[in-house]
Order: structure tokens, then sequence, then C-alpha cells
């Protein structure tokens, strides 16, 4: 045997194998932060492409490496020169989109006195996630005045649409039509709009008001505007993406700076929260950091005793409580972490204000009863998302299982947990106790079809906690009687020709998914399966949980036995579960 002697010795090979390498600084923005090798192919990766990523390039500066300090100020975003990472280029779209989401130069101007870049701590949100989901504290809101300083929401005059000017930083783009109507008239975030659709509309012309005396506000609204018409519309959501990014960075500055109350940074906070959970894995929260400038802010505001929970602020709490409970299901991260879930007061256990009087406007005697009844519903809902948390708490994905200990104290929280529910149905609204076809005839035509929705979301919201709860516990191996019996009750609320439902709710994904997963007949499985895919809704990401929820239910039929859902997401789908 020869071997070959021309080689440099293998020392000078473990050098340079061994040798530091230079941080690649090219390639699309989310390789980079996914630290994986990017091909630079344009206008969309193989990474991206193959992962259904969104793929967004900076492009190349010719002048020197500068990075941003964005300070706020009164007509936007200026900055100072610091190291950073996003002083490479700008983000340049190929889509344009609504409002401030068409990124052009000219519209860009305005926001700063240079030409606006990603700042690197943008791209490293949620680096440091608390995933913890315990509870640990039962405090409750602020003392103080009833309303927020920088803006109290009780002095707001009636609401006109015609008179909406845009705030003046946002340039003429913008100026020469009704701001935001696309807003107004079609953003529906998913599994709050559909539970709270009266409180939603009065918070859309509160947050539209809000956009026209604040620069950040505004561009929140642009991207969630921009997000949900592009997803609507089935189009590339680039444009989208960097409509939010300038949005976050604008909701940075206001962090950095004083001035703003709680009113308005929580409405902008919920505002990117809107945009995130329906862009998914795309974003992380900044909600999901356990420190930060917004910890910081809530903090403040805690031990500030001028400060109070006013009736928007109450209700945004319990929007957030109901998004951590989706984004928590099947192993999600959750969208709060536990400080901030602390210090949001997640744990207030009175009763969240109706927005009816929000800017004044007499309510009819319809209208009245309505708000009334929804908001009775919506109490009983919010107790289901706040059971629905601590159910999704013993998922393997948050919580050591397997061991012995680890399955009695399991079993404990089971056995409360089914106590609770219990608990809870028995003192359901009177509402959710009559017989839905005696409802539909005696209630007032004019309520029939907003509160028999309702009273079928949450009877259908409750059912699918109980299935939920066998699932997570897995004490059987296949569902128990409970869940049998549960899975019958959504099957007559969802097929039953009584609730006057032109096309499947949205609402009742997530009870169809647990019914097509869990239900040991196949053809029961299949008819979940082929009611989810009438929904048929982008912004809630129908078509990938119809899918997800047949091939889980193939493969437990295959299998025999039930399957992780997060495992067989990633690997036959290359992405976590949708959140549900």
């Amino acid at each position: 045997m020869s071997f070959d002697t021309s080689r440099e010795p293998v020392s000078d090979d473990i050098e340079m194998l061994t040798r530091p390498r230079p941080r690649v600084r090219s390639g699309c923005l989310t390789c980079r932060k996914r630290k994986v090798k990017c091909d630079e192919q344009r206008p969309h990766c193989h990474n991206c492409t193959r992962l259904r990523r969104t793929c967004i390039y900076v492009e190349m500066s010719n002048s020197p490496c500068r990075g941003a300090d964005y300070r706020g100020g009164p007509d936007g975003l200026t900055r100072k020169g610091t190291n950073n990472i996003a002083a490479e280029g700008t983000v340049m779209p190929t889509t344009p989109s609504r409002g401030l989401s068409a990124l052009s130069p000219s519209s860009l101007a305005p926001i700063g006195t240079e030409t606006w870049t990603m700042p690197l701590h943008l791209l490293e949100f949620g680096s440091d996630v608390d995933l913890s989901v315990q509870d640990q504290s039962g405090a409750f809101g602020f003392l103080g005045s009833s309303a927020s300083p920088a803006l109290p929401w009780s002095h707001i005059p009636p609401f006109d649409e015609a008179s909406l000017h845009p705030a003046p930083s946002l340039g003429p783009a913008m100026n020469n039509t009704t701001p935001f109507r696309y807003f107004l008239e079609q953003v529906d975030p998913p599994f709050i709009s559909n539970i709270d659709d009266v409180n939603w509309k009065s918070m859309k012309r509160y947050m539209v008001e809000l956009g026209c005396r604040s620069a950040t506000v505004s561009q929140a609204i642009s991207a969630v505007e921009s997000l949900y018409e592009t997803k609507m519309n089935c189009e590339d959501s680039m444009g989208s993406m960097a409509s939010y990014y300038v949005a976050k960075s604008g909701y940075a500055s206001m962090l950095e700076r004083d001035g703003d109350g709680p009113e308005i940074v929580l409405v902008v906070t919920f505002l990117l929260c809107c945009f995130e959970i329906v862009a998914q894995h795309e974003t992380v929260p900044i909600t999901l950091k356990p420190g930060g400038p917004l910890v910081a802010k809530l903090e403040a505001w805690v031990d500030n005793t001028t400060y109070v929970w006013s009736p928007v602020l109450r209700r945004l709490q319990a929007w957030f409580q109901i998004l951590h409970s989706r984004t928590m299901h099947l192993g999600g991260p959750g969208l709060l972490s536990l400080k901030v879930r602390r210090l949001l007061k997640c744990e207030y256990r009175g009763p969240t204000p109706g927005l009816g009087q929000l800017g004044n406007q007499a309510l009819c005697p319809e209208q009245a009863i309505l708000d009334d009844l929804s908001n009775k519903l919506f109490e009983f809902y919010l107790e289901i998302s706040m059971v629905s948390t601590q159910i999704a708490s013993l998922n393997r994905h948050h919580r050591s299982r397997g061991f012995q200990a680890d399955e009695r104290e399991v079993q404990n929280v089971a056995e409360e947990l089914q106590e609770i529910l219990l608990h809870l149905w028995q003192r359901r609204p009177s509402l959710l106790r009559v017989d839905r076809s005696q409802l539909q005839k005696k209630i007032w035509p004019g309520l029939r079809s907003s509160v028999g929705r309702l009273v079928d979301l949450c009877s259908a919201a409750y059912f699918a906690e109980v299935i939920y709860l066998g699932r997570a516990y897995g004490k059987c191996p296949t569902a128990s009687a409970e869940s049998l019996e549960a899975m019958k009750q959504i099957y007559h609320i969802v097929d039953s020709p009584s609730g006057g439902h032109s096309a499947v709710d949205p609402g009742f994904i997530w009870p169809l998914f647990m019914y097509a997963v869990e239900h040991t007949d196949p053809e029961q499985s299949q008819w979940a399966v082929r009611t989810l895919r009438k929904v048929k809704n982008p912004i809630w990401h129908s078509e990938f949980v119809s899918n997800l929820a047949q091939g889980i239910s193939e493969e437990q039929l295959k299998q025999g036995q039930r399957v992780d859902t997060r495992y067989f997401c990633l690997k036959h789908f290359n992405n976590p579960p949708p959140f549900i």
C-alpha cells in the first residue's frame, strides 16, 4: 500500500478546520436569524422555499457600516450611529401593500432622518425565552385613576370615520384615502373576533382613533392590515413582514422613551401580537421575553399607584390570555412569558368590562341586550381558556413526563382540572342550559344569529377541553367515555341545522381537530376532517390544520395508538403545529 506524500502535514488540515471563521453576513435575513447557510438565490432562497418561510433580503449599502440607535420623536424615528449589523442595508419588499406597507423610499422617508434599516435586536427577540407556564401570583390590577393619562378612553369623542386623518409623520401617501378602511372592515384576528365580535369592533374604532394621533400605532395597524389582506388574497407576505419590522422598530423606540401610558403601549403590543399569531413561526413575540424594556415598563406601572386597569386594558388583558392559551396548544411556546403574565395580571378573576360605551355613543336596545348577553358568554369562554392553558401545561413539551413522580403529579393535576371543568359546566350561563332549538325560536330575530353562534362556540369550546384533557393526560390509550360523549355533543352542535350557520365558523377548528384526532371510528374522524376543510380561512391556517388532522388520524389508525402531534408535524410538514 502506498501513501500520497505530496499533501501538507495533517496539522495544517486540523488548523484549517479549527481556525475561527468569520461570521457570514450575507444571505437572507431568515437564514441569518436561524443561523443556517443560505444559497442566496433571489428572490427566494432554497431554505425559505422548502420550509415555506418568508424570505427577506437586505440590500448591501455602499456607505460604511453604521448602526442605528433609534430615538423616539414626535414625528417618528431618528437615528444615531452605534455598532449594529442592521446598517448593512435596507429592507426592500418586492410586493406593494397598503398604507405604510408600500415601503418605497419616498413613503419611508418621513419615518426617520435616513432610510430605515432593521436593528439587530429586532432579529433576536425571544432569545432568552421563558416557557414556564405555572401560575405564581393572583395579583390584581393597577391602583389609581380609571384610565391612562396619555389618552383617557372616556374622553374620546364619538367615532366619526369621515373626520379621521393620519398622523402627520406618515407622509402624503396615506392622506389621499380614508386610513385603515380595510382594517376597520375586514381585519378580524383569530381566536378573538369570532367570540368577542362586539367589543372587537369597538376596539378597532378606538385603535384607529389612536392611530390618527400616534405614528407608532399607525405603523402597527398598517402592518396588521397588510398581512391580513395578503393572506386573504393568497399573496406573498414579504412586504407585510417588512412593514412589521418597521412597526416593531417604532415600538422599540416607544418602549425606550417616557411619556406613553400603559393603554397606548399595550394597544401596540396587542396589534403586533395580532400580526404574530397569523405569521406564526416567522416571528417571535416580544411578550415571550422574560426581560427587556416591555417588562421594565410593566414593572414601573405596577409600582406606580397612579395607574389602574381601564376597560380597554381589561379587555386587552383578557384577549392576551386567550391568545396565550391557543398558542400553548400541542406543545406550542405560548404568547406570554411567566413574568409578563404576572405583570399583565392574567390571574385576575374579576369581570371584564365591555366596550359598548367606548366613544360615548348611545346604544340602541338591541345592541345593549347583545352586549350584555355576549359579555356573559365571553366570561365563560375566558374561564375555559384559563383551564385550557393548564391542560396544555401537562404536555410533555412543557413539563417532564415518564418518571413515576412526574406521572403522580400529572395525575393529581388532571383530576383537579377535571373537577374544575365539571364545576365550570355546572355554573354555566343560563343561555347554555336551554335547548338550542328552543333558543332559536324564542330569541329576538335580530339577535338570533349572533347569540346562537356564541352559544354554540362556548359549548363546543368546553367539550373540546374535555377531550383535550384526556389526550394531554394520556391515562387511557384511547378516548375515554367522557371524551366520546363530548365528541357526540360537538357533532350535534356543528352538524345541527338549527344552528343556522351558512358556513363552518373558524371557531370550531379546535373542537373539530380534537374530534378528528381522538375519535376511535375512522368514519367519524373523516367527517371531522371534511368539516374542517369547509372553513377555508387562510388567516386561521385552516388548510394546514385540516391536513394535519387527517395525517394524525391516519397515522394513529396505522399504529393503533396516539402519536405526538408536534413530532408528527415536524417530521411530515417540516414545521411545528399551527396555533389552533
